[in-house]
């Protein structure tokens, strides 16, 4: 996606969650841009005072624990 200028809410349908459905791909892709991603994603949520941030961090602990399964 990112070598093609696009953006995972173009391939990812749904609300704010599809910041989450891209946050597992890119853990279980061993995407070296990972931790930027993290980052940005929390920034995001920060930012908008949003409802999913709970969510967020809950998911953040289950990231932590999950290894990849592909090498992309």
């Amino acid at each position: 996606l990112e070598s093609e200028g696009k953006y995972w809410n173009e391939l990812l349908a749904g609300g704010p969650e599809f910041l989450f459905r891209g946050l597992i791909i890119s853990k279980l892709c061993n995407d070296a841009k990972y931790d930027k991603k993290l980052a940005y994603v929390e920034s995001l949520l920060i930012s908008m005072a949003d409802d999913y941030l709970p969510y967020f961090e809950k998911l953040k602990i289950r990231l932590e624990n999950l290894e990849p399964k592909y090498n992309i």
